[in-house]
């Protein structure tokens, strides 16, 4: 478990968690300092990890290592994707199901040959789905669409002001829906992700990112 710590606006590290637990001892850092590990959306202080408060040290030590540049480590500051997903095949189930009904009954009256463009058409659902991406980070929801020009829509998560799901019908039932985005500066929704699985858990990862 590699930790990073945050003292007087500088960052130390990465340190096992017993490493720390010395150093916090020692008084070269603080249990009010900040610290961050492969998995937190966030700083925490370090009585997260350190939870025996450490005897008044007799000296201040000085922090044990010099600061890592941010070219040579990937700081938490920078902007983390927590999320990332695609349109569900579900959005996409009654087309599929004409297309190959259709194409079947066709097939009788041609000898079969209107089956040829079943491969066709999935694969246009497949690339319709492809193209679009939906994004949370720690700093912004994110909607992209397109292939080879891609086109995009974002709300930061500061500014976010609505955050609706919308589920119907039988996909509702198994967790899919339409998270909606919008912000107290723009007009309607400003970013949906259209029929994502798991649309309240996502939700939840950007409420969470608001408190």
């Amino acid at each position: 478990m590699q930790i990073l710590v945050l003292k007087d606006e500088r960052q130390y590290g990465p340190y096992e968690l017993a490493d720390l637990q010395t150093y916090v001892r020692e008084g070269s850092f603080a249990l009010t300092d900040l610290c961050w590990q492969e998995g937190w959306p966030e700083w925490r202080p370090v009585s997260t990890l350190v939870t025996v408060p450490p005897p008044p040290p007799t000296r201040t030590a000085p922090p044990p290592a010099a600061a890592i540049p941010a070219a040579q480590s990937a700081s938490p500051r920078d902007e983390e994707i927590l999320w990332e997903g695609h349109t569900t095949w579900w959005k996409y189930a009654g087309g599929i199901f004409w297309t190959v009904f259709l194409a079947m009954i066709a097939g009788i009256f041609t000898l079969g040959l209107s089956l040829l463009v079943i491969p066709v058409f999935l694969a246009v659902f497949y690339f319709e789905r492809k193209r679009r991406r939906y994004f949370v980070t720690t700093k912004r929801v994110k909607a992209e669409w397109g292939l080879i020009v891609k086109s995009s829509a974002e709300v930061r998560i500061k500014d976010i002001r609505a955050t609706n799901v919308v589920r119907r019908g039988l996909s509702g039932l198994f967790g899919i829906g339409t998270l909606q985005f919008s912000s107290a500066s723009g007009e309607g929704i400003e970013v949906a992700f259209q029929a994502i699985r798991n649309a309240q858990s996502v939700k939840d990862i950007v409420t969470r990112l608001q408190d």
